[in-house]
């Protein structure tokens, strides 16, 4: 049961402006296959959330020059 509890726990502390905790990926085999997809969705959710923040940064910079002059 230890590890569903890291699980959940991972799970839960994972939210908007933090850095995604990654899961060891220890207990049977069914758990360290979630753990290791777990870890896996949360590096692809982190890169697009920063992919994202760059084009909205870079469009707002571009449009933004036009408007102030």
């Amino acid at each position: 049961m230890k590890p569903l509890g890291a699980l959940e726990a991972t799970v839960e502390s994972y939210g908007p402006g933090q850095k995604p905790q990654q899961l060891t990926e220890t207990g049977p085999r069914e758990i360290r296959t979630v753990a290791r997809a777990l870890n896996r969705m949360q590096e692809r959710i982190t890169r697009l959330v920063d992919d994202r923040t760059g084009t909205l940064a870079a469009l707002g910079q571009y449009l933004g020059t036009p408007i102030t002059r």
